[in-house]
């Protein structure tokens, strides 16, 4: 809702070679900061029109045997050295941020963020915040990787 006019400019579809369930194609969002974004930083984060240009971004799609899309990819950076993004080379809600000028820790392995969301998955139970990863009781069985959130 914050930028109502998001585009996402996603392309070059391609089916993965070694997974024909697994669709991987590309992003470079665009969008105009017009409405506060949710939370309480939308009462310090005042919209006044700034673009928002994304850094190129890796994303796929997994699907099932019925064709139903079982997992989503997204926010890897493909080209954080694009001069034309507004991001400073971060994908996702952590280029969103960037943009709007909060500098927010990033990256696999990056231990501030690692301690953010250790603190934060408490608070997501209460609606204060949201979730970092999904606890492994709500995972579903195919998934194996033991990983969370910003761990290496």
């Amino acid at each position: 809702e914050a930028f109502p006019d998001i585009d996402t400019n996603s392309f070059g579809y391609t089916i993965d070679p070694e997974d024909p369930y697994r669709v991987w194609f590309f992003m470079r969002a665009t969008g105009t900061y017009t409405n506060p974004i949710g939370g309480p930083l939308g009462n310090v984060l005042k919209p006044d029109g700034r673009q928002y240009r994304g850094s190129m971004e890796t994303w796929s799609i997994t699907f099932n045997e019925e064709l139903k899309a079982k997992l989503i990819t997204a926010g890897y950076v493909s080209d954080r050295f694009d001069n034309k993004a507004t991001t400073n080379g971060k994908g996702q809600t952590f280029g969103i941020f960037q943009t709007l000028g909060l500098d927010f820790p990033h990256g696999v392995g990056d231990g501030v963020l690692q301690l953010i969301q250790k603190v934060s998955q408490p608070l997501s139970y209460t609606g204060i915040s949201p979730k970092s990863w999904s606890e492994a009781e709500e995972l579903p069985a195919w998934w194996t990787d033991v990983r969370r959130g910003a761990e290496p």
